[in-house]
């Protein structure tokens, strides 16, 4: 089974936003000391994105980084994320 380079294309500027995303909200709940916040999902606009951050030892390897990670959407099945 091969993809088109459009369709591929189309796939990684997608997993680009979604990662863009992902790495904006982390950081404002890394700054603001939050482990649960609430945004307008950049994708589709209409539901919330919804992200937990995991920190101290609870974190395990990820404490480097501030923590780890959740991320997910109401609406977009493809808008989901863990580090």
């Amino acid at each position: 089974m091969t993809t088109t380079p459009k369709a591929e294309a189309k796939f990684w500027e997608h997993a680009k936003r979604v990662l863009n995303t992902a790495v904006i909200f982390k950081k404002r709940m890394i700054e603001r000391k939050l482990t649960a916040g609430k945004a307008k999902c950049p994708i589709c606009k209409e539901e919330t994105l919804h992200g937990r951050l995991v920190i101290g030892s609870a974190a395990g390897r990820h404490r480097s980084s501030g923590g780890a990670f959740r991320m997910w959407c109401d609406n977009c099945p493809d808008v989901r994320m863990m580090e």
